[in-house]
């Protein structure tokens, strides 16, 4: 399952889709949509 598209640049956030497809925030763990 893909995550959906964010607003703004994946690496600039530093988001990231794991192997599940989930989208993860390395640079603010607080933030939603973390698992």
């Amino acid at each position: 399952a893909a995550a959906p598209t964010p607003l703004f640049s994946m690496d600039d956030f530093g988001y990231q889709v794991d192997d599940q497809g989930v989208l993860h925030d390395f640079v603010n763990p607080d933030a939603p949509g973390d698992s």
